[in-house]
């Protein structure tokens, strides 16, 4: 299970509710969101080149 800023997915779900939303589960769903980002943006990026659009002059 890979770990996100000290958690692991199967640790955040085991977590008692008093935890909710603290800054452990914060920053591992910070980090989750800007790799899904990343993810995107990098699988976008080969139809953004090919696009009529990205050819149009300013």
């Amino acid at each position: 299970m890979k770990r996100m800023h000290g958690m692991t997915r199967d640790e955040l779900l085991s977590a008692p509710e008093s935890d909710y939303m603290n800054e452990a589960q914060l920053a591992f769903f910070k980090a989750l969101l800007l790799a899904q980002l990343d993810e995107c943006n990098e699988k976008q990026q080969p139809m953004w080149r090919m696009s009529p659009l990205s050819k149009r002059s300013a």
